[in-house]
């Protein structure tokens, strides 16, 4: 399975346009701020469906690869990890999704896709699709998270060991790097593998790796090209939610816009009328349209 994961901006041929829903109060935020906002995925809506995806790893280690380093893997489960998700769709005007996240009215909207790309590799940052079919999602959990087939593993004493023994000091060395490296990719990865009955949102998530943990927490800067994003806090309803804030325009520059689309409301005139004083100065080529949903009060 080939899996498009973007982090450079000459990978943009390979992504669809894609929307994020959102309130007024959060297009206005993002447009002013010229920046979005990556939520602790422990702390999303759907943060149970992060767990699908760890559950699912630990299962096919369990059946496929025993001895895999899963007591590590088992015991970190429970843990609240430092990935940091920011949602998209491919689908621009969807019931679902006006429903989820803004019952009351707003917007989806395609930032304009090279500006976006730009930002991911300088702050540690992956653009993916997230995988919904059972058998996609094994697939990529041994091709991509674990990198090696049941069959190899089996055969590790004379291929995997062998192969790596020149990229080590010794054996305790690479199975201790090897041990790291997959609960890494297990905690990243599992972002990106939900159930399937969510298939209809064709979600795409920018996603920050737990192996950048340690710039969120100040300790020393592992890609020297990298910038650092401090860890910031906003009001929920019962706790603090911790977020990071990623610039997409410095300076005079403009967030850019590709196409917004009104959401249901019982006054699109109103709608269309504000929306176009806040792009037309920075955004006049932006395309402005009206979902084709009918408004009702849900």
């Amino acid at each position: 399975m080939v899996l498009v994961i973007c982090t450079e901006v000459d990978m943009n041929n390979a992504v669809p346009p894609l929307y994020h829903y959102s309130t007024p109060g959060g297009l206005l935020g993002i447009f002013q701020s010229k920046s979005i906002w990556l939520s602790n995925i422990h702390f999303q809506n759907d943060s149970d469906e992060y767990y699908h995806g760890i559950d699912l790893i630990i299962n096919v280690i369990k059946e496929e690869y025993k001895g895999l380093y899963l007591r590590d893997i088992d015991s970190a489960r429970n843990k609240i990890s430092d990935v940091y998700t920011f949602s998209f769709t491919e689908t621009k005007d969807i019931l679902s999704q006006w429903r989820g996240y803004c019952p009351t009215g707003g917007y989806s909207f395609s930032i304009r896709s090279s500006q976006l790309l730009s930002s991911l590799p300088t702050y540690y940052l992956k653009l993916a699709p997230v995988i919904y079919k059972p058998d996609a999602k094994i697939s990529f959990i041994k091709e991509t998270i674990i990198g090696f087939t049941p069959e190899e593993f089996a055969r590790r004493e004379d291929i995997w060991y062998k192969s790596a023994a020149s990229n080590f000091s010794s054996k305790s060395d690479m199975l201790e790097k090897a041990r790291k490296m997959l609960r890494r990719r297990v905690f990243n990865y599992a972002a990106i593998l939900k159930h399937e009955s969510f298939f209809e949102e064709k979600e795409w998530r920018i996603i920050t790796f737990d192996e950048y943990a340690g710039v969120f927490r100040g300790e020393p800067d592992i890609n020297p090209r990298g910038r650092m994003l401090d860890v910031k806090f906003r009001e929920g309803s019962n706790t603090l939610i911790p977020y990071l804030q990623l610039p997409l325009a410095f300076g005079e520059e403009p967030i850019l816009f590709d196409e917004v689309v009104i959401g249901p409301t019982p006054h699109p005139k109103l709608s269309e009328y504000s929306l176009n004083l806040l792009l037309k100065p920075s955004n006049p080529n932006t395309i402005v349209v009206t979902s084709s949903t009918s408004y009702k009060n849900w």
